[in-house]
């Protein structure tokens, strides 16, 4: 007796799962990770408009005018350090959490920035001393950032290995990246501290001191 050329399978391909269809929380999920991210920028934004307003009405300033061109810098480096740390820390909270507690933990970011800017401005009155107070949460942000940068070295391996379709793709060990560190923290900073020194010794020559 012949085999039949064509034997019945033993089991059936399965059908893959339908695709759900994206909910409201998931279209504004993406929306609202860059909302919260661009809050970080709020408190050094805000402090360069008020520089600037007053070096347009310097008039009405109590401080020179070259006061006020330093602390528009110092703050708006501010703003640039704390959208790439607070950038970073999203990266790393999106690849560890949830969306959920994503966004809680980037307003919880900004509860914590948001006061102790002020606390610093306070402390060291800014009415009286600007650039000091600006030069203080200028150099911490940086300092902040290459420490977030080291918190998300480990996420260099991880990525790099998706990108290559490496199967089993793991977090790799931190590890303190001097050469990116100085680049991004290190010379923003250092720069910022010559302007401050040459602006200091501009303003002395022109008052007569």
């Amino acid at each position: 007796m012949s085999q039949p050329k064509h034997l019945p399978t033993s089991r059936r391909v399965p059908t893959p799962p339908p695709i759900a269809s994206p909910t409201p929380l998931t279209r504004i999920t993406p929306f609202l990770f860059q909302t919260f991210r661009l809050l970080s920028v709020v408190p050094a934004v805000t402090g360069a408009l008020y520089h600037l307003f007053k070096f347009t009405a310097s008039s009405s300033s109590p401080h020179h005018p070259i006061d006020h061109i330093v602390s528009i810098l110092w703050a708006l480096l501010t703003a640039h350090q704390c959208l790439r740390l607070t950038t970073g820390l999203l990266v790393r909270w999106k690849a560890y959490y949830p969306p959920l507690a994503t966004h809680i933990r980037l307003l919880a970011l900004q509860a914590i920035c948001w006061p102790a800017t002020r606390f610093t401005l306070i402390l060291f009155n800014h009415s009286k001393r600007p650039v000091i107070c600006w030069a203080i949460i200028g150099s911490t942000t940086c300092i902040s950032r290459s420490v977030q940068i080291w918190v998300t070295s480990n996420l260099n391996f991880w990525t790099k290995g998706k990108a290559d379709g490496s199967k089993g793709a793991k977090l790799g060990p931190r590890r303190w990246d001097w050469s990116e560190i100085s680049i991004k923290c290190g010379l923003p900073m250092g720069v910022m501290y010559f302007v401050m020194a040459w602006a200091e010794a501009f303003r002395r020559e022109i008052e007569g001191r």
